[in-house]
Order: C-alpha cells, then structure tokens, then sequence
C-alpha cells in the first residue's frame, strides 16, 4: 500500500497587515474541462486577523464520492470510496433495501496500463442521474474517516463514465463571496490569486504562508519552510531563515483519564487561536497523561508558549482540572537526506525566554546557556549553586514543575 503524503499549510497574517482577511482556497486544475464539465469547489474558506493563524491539512489519498448540491450549490459528499490513479470504480443502487436506497461502490480495478494517472467513475444505477465528486479522505484525531470534496461533475446517467485528471493545483484568494464547500464559478478566473501552489510538488511537510501587502498594496503570500525534506545539509542563516524550527513540550496531567481527549482538543483549539500549531500528541492508553507538542511561531519563545499553555487550559474550561508537569524545548539545527538534528533549550537559561536567539546564526551555545561546550555550562552551574545564583533555585512555590 502506497505512504500517503501530508502537507499542513498554516495561514498567518504578516504584522503589518492592518485588518482582518478572509481567504478562500480551492482546487483548480489547468486542464479543459475545469469549469465545463468538472467544477471546482470552495475547499476552505475562513478568517485570520491578528496574530491568529490557520492551518489546513491535505493529503493525496484521493477518492471519488456521491455528491449532492443544494440550491445555495453547496456540495456534500456521500458515499465514497477511495480510489487511486489508474483505477476505475462504479457506483450501483440497491432499492430493495427496506429503509433508504443503499448505493455502493465497486472495488477499484486498474484501467489503461501501469502509467496512466486518470482516475473513472460511472454509474449504473440504472434509474437515477447522479453526480459525484473527487477529493481526499482525512482521518481526524479520533481517528474518523471523513472525505473532503475539491471537485465535482455534471450529473451522470446510467451507464456514463467521467474521467478525473486530478492535479492538486490550489489557488488562494482574498475576500470572495463564497461559503465552504460551495462551487465556484468562472469569475474566479478574473480574481486576484494571492499565492498558488501543485501541492503534489512542494517538497515541504509543513508550510508557513504570511499574507502580506506588497508595496504597490497588492496582498500577497509568501511561503517560508517550516520542515525542509529536501536532500541537502540546512543551516540556519537569521531570523527570517525559513528552515527553523523551534517547538515546546508540555507533560499534562488530567485529574480523570475522561477528561484527557475533549481536554486537549479543547487545549489545543484554543491554542490554533494564538497562532500555535500542534504538532505531536501522545496518549499514554486509560490514563491521566498526555504529552503536547507546539511549533512555535517566529514571535514566540519557550516561556511565552508555557504561558499561553496555561491560559488555553483556563479558556478551555479545565483550569484546576489539568495541570502542566514536566516542560522542554528544542530547536531544529539540520535536516540532512530526512534527518533531523536537534538541540534542546535549556529552561534554565536565557533563550527559554528570549526569541532571537532562536534564529541566530551561532546556535552551538544555545543548549548551553550561552557558554561554548557541555564542560564549561557543568563549571558555571557549579558556580552558581555554590554562590546562590540563579540556578540554584530559579522556581518559586507557583511556578511550573
């Protein structure tokens, strides 16, 4: 069975774009029958304003479905079944089912030999006219299947077959009047794009997006790495290098293991908000632990994503019900053909606390509290103790264990 490929895309606006944005994003691909006989649909459509950011997941486990379309032409996906390029399926009708009619689709077989990429769907429903919709099935953190819809065809009558060329081209646009999941029409070829990419090409797992204005007041996207997987050794070279990547990791402690999944979706909601993404969480089976992990955005360091921590737990209603028990940090030095090299942060020393730091170019020192090696941080610790410094005994009765 083939790996499915990932890509996260997370949408933050640049600081210096006054105002709220809403962006519209939806798959467009350049082939003839876009907007003819395929229709591309509204995929995502939301708002950012601030420092809020949004993050949207797709993924190239594609998949055809029965679609519908009401009177708003908003389109939702049915039955579905996932099929991959080079492999038909068709879509029957059972009405001697005692309740509702029971459709179903055929097991995908291959179709036009071992190169083709096209993906066939038909129906011999034998009665009804149906149309059908192309997209990806997500999985989401309960491990329920959903499929998303991108595309979506004229009706077919019995026996008609279409055939999908499915290219993951996604434009972006600002301020269209569309709702999600509603199919967009032949204006849209006349909008602005502000940023567009083949997902299927970008060489990255996750994808950091500001929207910004240029200087003649266009608003734009600009793309900036957050996990680089191309073969090459990466170096950090500043602030803006677009490779980094810091994270933070909290050790929560639930007072009841019932309380540990809707607690962290509710945590981890209410930190999407402040411009977080969550990108590991780890359960420990029926029990009152979980490990949460945050990449920090560019403006954030290690103690401000703690004190965020602690605000989303009040937010989310399970303040004195959840508590923070170990904390770390780390930040991504290389990445060298898939491998990732890291170095810790250490919550004793300055760039726990400091941003900068984060996006120096001389970060050999930095899990060393700003001294050059492992042996001269052991020597200045001693010290500290021995005199009472800082290291002794940084934490107060109310600080975070």
């Amino acid at each position: 069975m083939a790996t499915v490929k990932t890509k996260s895309l997370t949408f933050t606006l640049d600081p210096s774009f006054k105002g709220p944005c809403s962006l519209t994003l939806g798959f467009v691909p350049d082939a003839p029958e876009t907007f003819e006989s395929m229709h591309p649909v509204a995929w995502k459509v939301f708002e950012i304003k601030g420092n809020n950011s949004q993050t949207v997941v797709w993924n190239d486990n594609l998949a055809g479905c029965r679609a519908t379309v009401d009177k708003s032409y908003v389109v939702t996906a049915h039955e579905y079944i996932s099929i991959p390029p080079g492999h038909f399926s068709n879509l029957s009708l059972d009405k001697s089912t005692p309740t509702e009619p029971l459709y179903t689709f055929s097991p995908p077989e291959p179709f036009g030999g071992d190169r083709n990429t096209q993906v066939r769907v038909g129906s011999v429903t034998k009665t009804t006219t149906e149309e059908f919709g192309t997209g990806f099935v997500i999985t989401d953190d309960d491990n329920k299947e959903t499929m998303e819809p991108v595309l979506t065809t004229d009706a077919l009558q019995h026996g008609e077959t279409v055939y999908i060329n499915y290219i993951p081209q996604l434009k972006v646009w600002v301020d269209l009047n569309y709702k999600q999941a509603e199919i967009l029409d032949k204006s849209v070829k006349k909008k602005q794009v502000v940023w567009e990419a083949d997902l299927s090409k970008l060489k990255d797992s996750r994808v950091q997006i500001w929207i910004k204005r240029d200087p003649s007041g266009d608003i734009k996207g600009t793309t900036d790495s957050l996990i680089t997987l191309q073969h090459q050794t990466v170096t950090p070279q500043g602030l803006n290098c677009p490779c980094i990547q810091a994270i933070y990791t909290a050790n929560l402690t639930f007072v009841l293991p019932g309380l540990v999944g809707d607690g962290l979706r509710a945590i981890i909601d209410n930190l999407s908000n402040m411009a977080y993404t969550a990108t590991k969480t780890v359960y420990k089976g029926y029990d009152t632990e979980a490990t949460l992990t945050l990449s920090l955005p560019p403006s954030k360091n290690c103690n401000q994503a703690e004190q965020d921590m602690i605000r989303a737990i009040g937010n989310a209603c399970v303040y004195g019900q959840a508590f923070i028990k170990a904390h770390s940090g780390a930040i991504c030095l290389t990445i060298n053909n898939g491998r990732e090299t890291w170095m810790e942060i250490n919550p004793a020393s300055p760039q726990w606390f400091d941003t900068v730091s984060y996006y120096s170019s001389d970060l050999k020192t930095l899990a060393f509290d700003g001294v050059a090696d492992a042996e001269a941080f052991a020597v200045q610790v001693d010290v500290a103790q021995t005199s009472g410094g800082r290291r002794g005994g940084r934490r107060g009765a109310n600080d975070v264990a």
